[in-house]
């Protein structure tokens, strides 16, 4: 989720001798509070009947952040006068606005026609399509005089000192966000008794299935004798993100105008809940002298609660659920309360329809089942992340074709979970798994296989481990492998490290950069059987491009180390073709590094099919080193090092190599390979560093060369 700053600049200019002028400059960006503050103001109206006795104030409303010819920003104003008035106030948008929408809306004025409140509002809200700044008109004008029950009202009271203000980019700003498990108590004092004059915006997370409900009680509810009050209207709002993770909507999903609303979630995501000032029917009866209805702002108590689709494993115990038919997970229904243990909350979760999530109680630590778990056939999320350690499943007596979660239809996520010692796979899922700071160890099979993504998060903390795992540490088959916020450590398994058959392979990497998201922290791929990284999607599209590909590597602070412990002989070793030949790294598209080290694999430090690119630092030395075969491959691409130091040392075979490419190097120190320190059949271009003894020789280029005078090369040999 990205944030979006939508600028604000409000410019106001008094045309009459008398006035104080007033501006306001201001920026509202994703998570923000609303602006609020008071204009001052002098007399800018004469009393007398109704006519058009005060110049119009301008505004300059500068909409959003303009992105190609679309403005984004959606602003609402609500102005307030502070002291009792019966004075009219209306808002226009400027006769030349024609490329944009302005829905101005204002109530009766600042206490207006019936006299309804000194703290009656206006709202202003502004959409554009085209352009940047819109130009908006404020104007007050005296009330005339009118009989009001009991007798007449004054014509015009002293026009308002002091005018308040709260500003709203609706779609971006919001007054609090709360988890929706615990619920929301406020007090909130509304700017304005006139309806819908003012608002409140409060955000949570809710998941498909979560009930919701808002109630609010006006607190002062008859201060004013025979004053009657309606209850505020309540919406319920789903917001929309656009590609980029900016919000670009929020599309009203419940709405209730008796101060109550009640809603069940069909979707999870991101909500708003709104409450809008109270509305009024019925008035009293009152003198000359006392026309003005109410005094001060309203205060209303808004409260929500909600009954989630959450399962609260609170015992370490392996019974099924009692009754699988009463949507209650419980295994002792002989017992008060509920006991509800991990298999049971699985049985529960796919018995009700839509996405549910499994949570653990405090005193929970360690679930050894006695079986295997039951099948997942529904969307699930099993969430410790509450508990101050992962939870522990250990899978050591779950007996014969045991996986720690199976997955047969849905999706899965596992937060701060250790999975460790089953029969076959710590998880396996016929769809998407998400994963964060977990750990899945020491299972005979797979630590995670998954037909679609795998994608893990984390934190700048944490660390997610999948290692000693019998066979690869994690795999997938059509889908990639996705850390691109998390740190990994995938060590000693028995095949190899990480697989992603059908996708990409990406680490600690921002997508469209070569940044990390976590700068300094090292993910560890080291002493796997076979490979540790491979990407092999090559020959698969990707959706809506026409040109990019499957099957690359991208990773950042990343060391890939001894790799290909059960590659027996140095033959196969050696043979780049063999994906799982002990490499560091496979791909069959390209490579993108950052500060990697690649050293002591059996087989080639890099292969790749295309470009291998790495990036780096005028310090760091990315290090491609004692690997049994060639230190940087590719097979139909370019190496290239433009920003980068690199050592490419005592490699088994030649240090860089490009079949059909070229080599484009910074600094580069390349010696004492086994090989030719580098042969490329493209063009090499190299500013400074060093290539010598190289046991086959140092540089054999077909190409063009551009060699740098700060470059030393011991034996040269041409082609």
């Amino acid at each position: 989720m990205k944030r979006f700053l939508g600028t604000l600049f409000l410019a106001v200019f008094f045309v009459l001798g008398n006035i104080t002028g007033f501006s306001i400059m201001a920026s509202l960006s994703y998570g923000d509070a609303p602006i609020t503050g008071t204009l001052t103001l002098s007399q800018i109206i004469e009393c007398g009947y109704w006519e058009d006795t005060s110049e119009e104030v301008s505004f300059t409303l500068k909409v959003g952040e303009k992105v190609g010819n679309e403005s984004r920003g959606y602003f609402t104003f609500f102005f307030a006068a502070e002291e009792s008035t019966n004075v009219y106030a209306t808002v226009r948008a400027s006769d030349n606005c024609e490329e944009c929408y302005v829905n101005t809306y204002c109530t009766n004025g600042y206490g207006a026609e019936w006299n309804l409140g000194s703290q009656s509002g206006c709202y202003v809200t502004t959409t554009s399509s085209g352009v940047n700044e819109i130009q908006l008109f404020f104007k007050m004008s005296p009330a005339y005089e009118r009989w009001y029950y009991g007798g007449y009202c004054p014509v015009c009271y002293d026009p308002p000192v002091n005018i308040k203000y709260r500003i709203y980019d609706v779609y971006n700003s919001y007054d609090e966000e709360f988890t929706l498990a615990e619920g929301l108590e406020k007090d909130v004092s509304f700017l304005s008794a006139a309806p819908n004059g003012d608002m409140v915006q409060y955000k949570f997370l809710g998941e498909k299935g979560d009930s919701v409900v808002v109630e609010t009680t006006i607190t002062n509810y008859g201060n004013i004798a025979e004053e009657k009050w309606e209850k505020p209207e309540i919406q319920l709002k789903s917001i929309i993100y656009n590609v980029d993770g900016i919000v670009s909507s929020a599309e009203q999903v419940a709405s209730s105008s008796n101060g109550i609303l009640t809603a069940t979630l069909s979707d999870s995501g991101d909500y708003y809940i709104t409450v809008y000032t109270p509305s009024y029917s019925g008035y009293p009866s009152r003198t000359a002298d006392g026309c003005n209805s109410v005094s001060g702002s309203v205060p209303v108590q808004i409260t929500i609660t909600s009954t989630t689709n959450d399962l609260v494993v609170n015992t370490t115990g392996d019974e099924p659920d009692a009754d699988l038919t009463d949507g209650v997970c419980d295994v002792d229904l002989s017992t008060d309360g509920n006991q509800c243990t991990l298999r049971a909350a699985i049985q529960e979760a796919n018995k009700r329809e839509g996405e549910d999530t499994i949570t653990f109680e405090s005193s929970v630590s360690a679930i050894s089942p006695q079986k295997p778990l039951p099948d997942i056939t529904e969307t699930v999320t099993i969430d410790a992340s509450s508990q101050s350690s992962n939870v522990e499943l250990n899978g050591s007596n779950a007996g014969k074709n045991a996986d720690g979660f199976s997955i047969k239809k849905g999706n899965l996520t596992i937060k701060n979970l250790t999975i460790s010692g089953f029969s076959e796979n710590g998880v396996k899922s016929d769809g998407y798994v998400q994963l964060s700071t977990v750990e899945v160890t020491d299972n005979k099979a797979y630590g995670v296989f998954a037909k679609n993504d795998i994608v893990i998060s984390g934190t700048e903390t944490t660390v997610s481990k999948f290692n000693e795992n019998g066979k690869i540490g994690l795999y997938s088959q059509t889908g990639n492998v996705a850390a691109n916020d998390a740190t990994l450590q995938v060590e000693n398994n028995g095949d190899v490290g990480i697989v992603s058959e059908g996708g990409d392979v990406i680490i600690n990497f921002v997508p469209g950069t070569h940044l990390p998201t976590y700068l300094g922290k090292q993910s560890i791929i080291k002493g796997n059987g076979k490979s540790g990284i491979i990407a092999n999607g090559r020959g698969k599209l990707k959706e809506d491009t026409d040109d990019e590909y499957y099957g690359n590597v991208r990773a950042s602070h990343i060391v890939v180390e001894g790799n290909g412990v059960k590659i027996n002989k140095d033959g196969i070793a050696l043979k780049p073709s063999l994906k799982n030949a002990g490499h560091g790294i496979y791909a069959s598209n390209y490579v993108e590094l950052t500060e990697p080290r690649v050293v002591d694999n059996k087989g080639y430090g890099i292969v790749s099919k295309y470009d291998v690119v790495i990036y780096g630092s005028e310090t760091a030395t990315n290090e491609f080193n004692n690997n049994g075969g060639a230190g940087i491959y590719s097979q139909s691409g370019d190496v290239v090092a433009r920003d980068a130091i690199i050592s490419v040392e005592e490699n088994g075979r030649f240090g860089i190599g490009a079949d059909k490419g070229g080599a484009f190097l910074n600094d580069a120190t390349v010696i004492n390979n086994k090989g030719i320190g580098i042969v490329v059949g493209g063009d090499l271009s190299i500013n400074k560093g060093k290539v010598c003894d190289n046991k086959g020789g140092d540089i054999k280029v077909k190409g063009l060369e551009s060699i740098g005078e700060e470059v030393v090369i011991c034996d040269k040999e041409n082609q």
